[in-house]
């Protein structure tokens, strides 16, 4: 009777560990189909900021081609600042007589 229960006891001890191993397998499995799934979620996420990236690049380099197109060019900015110093030239010149005229009395 002894040996029956010690290879009742070897049965039951083999169950266990084929109950632990089976939960080990399906703990591994869970956490690599979760790690798969984390890693096309960031990989997803991953290209989608890599896209916005690329949109604002395009609209910073629009927006920079529109500002320079719109910008004086520099040989304008020159024409016009030699123009306003002309201007501002021909006002400060004083005509000999502009503010003492020359009047005479005659006797």
């Amino acid at each position: 009777m002894l040996c029956l229960s010690a290879v009742v006891a070897r049965g039951q001890d083999t169950n266990q560990v084929e109950k632990i191993e089976n939960q080990l397998k399906q703990l591994q499995e869970k956490f690599e189909k979760q790690q798969q799934e984390m890693r096309a979620n960031f990989e997803r996420m991953l290209r989608e900021q890599q896209a916005q990236i690329e949109a604002l690049k395009s609209q910073i380099s629009a927006a920079t081609n529109a500002v320079s197109a719109a910008a004086p060019k520099t040989e304008e900015m020159e024409e016009l600042n030699r123009k306003v110093d002309s201007v501002v030239e021909a006002q400060k010149k004083v005509r000999p007589g502009e503010f003492n005229p020359a009047i005479g009395l005659l006797d």
